[in-house]
């Protein structure tokens, strides 16, 4: 009877233990995943504004009579 109740326990540490650390994988994989895309839109937005502030002067340029 004993030997029943402590692999009842074990099971449950054991699939309590599993879900947790699989849990945790997953919540660092998303972690991750998000740094990457925060890398990436802060490159993107770094080229967008050069080419907005190249695209402006040269606008300017027209509208003054393409000054130097």
């Amino acid at each position: 009877m004993i030997g029943i109740v402590l692999t009842i326990i074990n099971v449950i540490g054991l699939g309590g233990t599993w879900y947790f650390l699989g849990r945790a994988s997953i919540y660092k994989m998303i972690i991750e995943d998000y740094k990457e895309l925060l890398d990436i839109a802060s490159k993107m937005k770094i080229t967008i504004e050069a080419y907005e502030a190249k695209y402006n002067t040269k606008e300017t340029e027209k509208e003054n009579g393409e000054q130097d």
